[in-house]
């Protein structure tokens, strides 16, 4: 369910930038703490699936940051 609803938050922000921002802290906070969760098992997991799924949710929670860090110094710049 929380994938799902990430996903659709994901597609409704793409269109609604003032959104985007509680929606990528949303869903990379979801994204991260099932990375922990899976790192927390000792990395059984990670000869199967879940590696892969670790390894791209991973670089999508370091998109999410480098975008809304890019999109916070525009902010700024455009109001001074």
């Amino acid at each position: 369910m929380l994938i799902a609803m990430g996903g659709g938050m994901l597609i409704y922000a793409a269109f609604r930038p003032v959104v985007r921002p509680l929606v990528l802290i949303f869903t990379g906070l979801g994204k991260f703490f099932f990375i922990a969760m899976v790192l927390q098992q000792g990395g059984q997991y990670l000869q199967h699936q879940a590696g892969i799924a670790v390894v791209t949710d991973s670089l999508m929670v370091l998109l999410f940051v480098w975008y809304l860090l890019a999109s916070r110094n525009l902010v700024f710049k455009d109001s001074r």
